[in-house]
């Protein structure tokens, strides 16, 4: 029988109405442009609850891809504007990947940028959301462009790729080369580490807890020796003696984070945590736990993270070993392979 599409529509071969490339949006409602590389193109919203969307195709991984969006007259835009992004699927103001995160009336100029970007095809969304001025009509500007720029330049501890990919130094690791990455042996000090206004030192320790020393008596005391000399002191940063418990939600604390097996400790997610000590140069905060799990190999994972605006210089000792009774010789001797040398 005869199928009626609408203008919006055609038949396809096996005569269902299908959305026109420029309309291809859920119902065929929306405008669907596609962006090239560095184009720029004008389009107008009508009505609040107005969306427009675009198209752009990365062929391969790049450093940065961006959409900017720009309404053309500042003085008569009304409405309120949102940009979201996302890849492989369309964007609504409910769900997406990335969107421009001053959201409001007033915000003429939003850009959104996807660091490590990989091939693909990216939705961008132009959302006239309603709010008070369900009328409301501008024109604006849209553009999609890529860069071999890498995530954060690399942080100072790599080599940009011209795929913008960075190459990381010893120690540190991909995308941004910000996290420090240290491999510890049982009892031994790490190298000497800088960390700055917020990143992460990660540490991992693997412990035979049967081996040598161990053979006796299995491992179940973990020590961690945390040696902080302040480097450089931000405004916001809070440095007081080990044992407080600041926000996690929030960056004015240096503190070090514990977790046992494979995974790493987050803001969040960890086992132990203990506030660092950095009211002066040289302080050591110590992290003692007992009852460690009841396995031949221990994994710990440890990060140490630098209060906002701070720079830290962290030497981290690790030791995995058993403990003695009477609470580790109760302070009156030494433990000797899980065995107390009385003084």
């Amino acid at each position: 029988g005869l199928v009626n599409c609408t203008e919006r529509q055609f038949c396809n071969e096996t005569t269902q109405c299908q959305c026109k490339p420029q309309w291809d949006t859920p119902e065929c409602q929306w405008p669907l442009s596609v962006l090239g590389d560095g184009d720029t193109q004008r389009h107008s919203a009508v009505g609040g609850g107005y969306m427009t969307y675009f198209k752009f195709d990365l062929d391969k991984q790049r450093g940065v891809l961006s959409f900017r969006m720009a309404t053309v007259d500042e003085e008569r835009a009304e409405g309120v504007a949102v940009l979201f992004v996302a890849r492989a699927y369309l964007p609504t103001p409910s769900r997406y990947d990335a969107s421009n995160p001053g959201q409001g009336r007033g915000v003429h100029d939003q850009r959104v940028a996807l660091s490590y970007a990989l091939a693909g095809t990216y939705f961008a969304l132009v959302y006239n959301a309603p709010h008070d001025a369900p009328n409301a009509n501008y024109t604006f500007d849209i553009t999609a462009a890529t860069s071999t720029e890498c995530p954060n330049d690399c942080s100072g501890h790599g080599k940009c790729g011209n795929n913008g990919a960075c190459s990381c130094d010893k120690l540190y690791e991909p995308p941004a080369c910000t996290a420090t990455l240290v491999q510890l042996d049982n009892g031994a000090p790490s190298p000497e580490v800088t960390t700055t206004s917020g990143e992460w030192l990660r540490y991992v320790l693997n412990a035979d807890a049967t081996a040598g020393a161990f053979a006796a008596r299995r491992a179940n005391l973990l020590t961690i020796s945390v040696h902080v000399t302040m480097v450089e002191s931000g405004d916001g940063a809070r440095g007081g003696g080990g044992g407080g418990h600041g926000d996690d939600d929030e960056l004015d604390v240096a503190a070090v984070y514990v977790r046992f097996g494979a995974q790493r400790p987050s803001a969040l997610q960890y086992d132990a945590r203990r506030q660092l000590d950095t009211s002066a140069a040289g302080k050591v905060t110590v992290v003692t736990l007992t009852d460690l799990p009841a396995a031949d190999a221990i994994v710990v994972n440890i990060g140490v993270r630098a209060a906002r605006g701070q720079q830290l210089s962290v030497v981290l000792t690790a030791t995995a070993r058993p403990a003695c009774p009477g609470n580790d010789c109760s302070g009156h001797g030494a433990c000797v392979q899980g065995g107390c040398v009385c003084t």
